[in-house]
């Protein structure tokens, strides 16, 4: 390891992402004999939803991991930067771990064909929900109509396969069966099963990204005087300290190893040199952290607390005060 941490955490993600991209372009799709492979088979349920609703499920899931990595790589991005910085980082983060989220509820081992055809369905819905609305507020009524239509589409294709369709309301999406776990339930489940890992990393960078005055005060290295004593302002020193940044990041890697796992079991590619990377960057960013993370948490199995609760909680309110 080299005496730069910023460096260390930035090209271990560089060297998963480099791994990941040889194997997309060596192996393109799901191999003969894998689960996705055989899922695909014979289509079962082709119809209103396409002729090939497993494969498109499947590829959905590749391009979902596809992205989650691009976000990682960005953040490594970042890392490089000589600029001052601490809530750029958390937003980059934080849609790593979103997207990698949804790919690994999506590419669950072991679903039947059906409940994962299902899972792809209703993520499409949300995706042409917001669209809808975005184009409506644009008072493109041609573009609107063809949401409805495709929205309309999935739903029949639901009907054909004995699932429960339900419309859409307000700013709720349509969905088929039960809605889609919050994103929060997603992230717990990517990052750490029976921990609080997941569910406590995704609102800490939730916080930071969204500029929350409990996300700028983990960052506070010095706390100034009080300016009011009633509402509690304060100032303080900002700075992003690779320990801290790399702890309060630390999901991020986890969720899209986790998915990347999946990915690879799933889709039939050898597993040994992409692994090597994963635990490469886990074990570095455990080292940065000062948290290890044990190599079974990228199969799914617990990694041990990784934030103190002095690093999340602090018995000092901050009101509207600057930094």
């Amino acid at each position: 390891m080299s005496s730069d941490p910023w460096a260390d955490l930035a090209n271990a993600i560089f060297r998963l992402s480099d791994r990941f991209a040889a194997d997309r372009q060596t192996y393109e799709g799901f191999l003969p004999g894998s689960p996705a492979a055989r899922d695909a088979k014979d289509e079962p349920h082709a119809g209103d939803w396409g002729q090939a609703p497993c494969r498109d499920t499947d590829i959905a899931g590749l391009h979902l991991a596809i992205m989650a990595v691009d976000h990682l790589t960005c953040l490594a991005g970042v890392f490089q930067s000589t600029r001052p910085f601490v809530f750029g980082p958390s937003a980059v983060a934080r849609s790593a771990t979103e997207v990698a989220a949804r790919g690994y509820y999506l590419l669950e081992p072991d679903l039947p064909s059906l409940e994962r055809i299902r899972r792809h369905q209703n993520d499409r819905l949300s995706s042409l929900w917001d669209q809808r609305i975005l184009v409506k507020d644009l008072d493109d009524e041609v573009a609107a109509s063809a949401c409805d239509a495709q929205i309309s589409q999935i739903l029949r294709g639901a009907t054909q396969s004995h699932l429960s369709p339900h419309q859409g309301k307000n700013y709720k999406p349509p969905r088929i069966g039960d809605s889609q776990p919050s994103a929060t339930m997603l992230v717990d489940q990517a990052v750490s099963k029976e921990s609080r890992l997941g569910r406590t990393s995704y609102r800490a960078l939730s916080a930071v990204a969204h500029g929350s005055r409990h996300g700028l005060r983990l960052f506070f290295t010095e706390m100034g005087a009080l300016l009011d004593q009633e509402h509690g302002d304060v100032f303080g020193v900002l700075e992003a300290s690779p320990q801290k940044m790399a702890l309060l990041l630390i999901g991020a890697p986890i969720a899209v190893s986790n998915l990347l796992n999946r990915l690879y079991n799933r889709f039939g590619w050898p597993e040994a040199d992409a692994d090597s990377e994963k635990f490469s960057m886990l074990e570095t960013w455990g080292r940065v952290a000062d948290v290890p993370i044990p190599t079974g948490s990228v199969n799914g199995s617990p990694p041990q607390p990784p934030v103190p609760s002095s690093f999340l909680s602090d018995p000092r309110p901050i009101g509207g005060g600057g930094a």
